[in-house]
């Protein structure tokens, strides 16, 4: 027997700072809570057979918020556009897990305790990790043919190696429409 809840979602609010230039607050969760029970009971069946019987009970819950601030400036100067963002994110991850099982010499069991004769086993625990992100990009238009593009990505993360919970990922880029040459 088996249940799941699932719930996804966010939110977002926008604000306009200035002519160009707008701010977006966004939140969301990923919650997600699990229940599976088992029982197995004890059976003879010519030379099938279960001599105890076997109980599980495991459950979990996974919750990960996040929290989004973005500014993005968009202005157009004659034949020049620029586009840029920043963003700073903070997401979490938080698994909080117990499990329980048993076996007994009778039928009668009908959840993991102390009171299941043969054995029982109980293990839990609790993992968390965070990642924060900060983004810069800037992209520059110039006559709708000629493309510039930057960016640069700083991650942090609980995961990543001790003395190496940081990295930086930069990119560049440039274009040409040549569609929109005279030629």
């Amino acid at each position: 027997n088996s249940q799941q809840l699932k719930i996804l979602g966010s939110a977002y609010l926008d604000f306009t700072i200035t002519n160009g230039l707008t701010y977006r607050l966004r939140g969301g969760v990923d919650y997600v809570t699990n229940r599976d029970f088992t029982f197995q009971p004890i059976y003879n069946e010519s030379f099938n057979a279960r001599a105890l019987a076997n109980i599980s009970d495991n459950r979990s819950v996974f919750v990960s918020p996040l929290i989004s601030n973005q500014l993005t400036y968009q202005r157009t100067f004659g034949k020049h556009s620029i586009d840029a963002i920043a963003v700073a994110e903070r997401q979490a991850g938080n698994f909080n897990f117990l499990n329980g099982g048993g076996q007994a010499t009778s039928n009668d069991i009908r959840q993991v305790s102390a009171a299941v004769p043969t054995s029982v086993g109980i293990q839990g625990g609790l993992n968390q990790n965070v990642l924060l992100s900060y983004l810069g990009r800037v992209n520059y238009e110039y006559g709708g043919k000629y493309l510039l593009s930057a960016s640069i990505r700083r991650d942090g993360s609980s995961r990543f190696a001790p003395g190496n919970k940081w990295g930086n990922f930069p990119a560049a880029s440039v274009g040409w429409r040549i569609s929109e040459e005279q030629f």
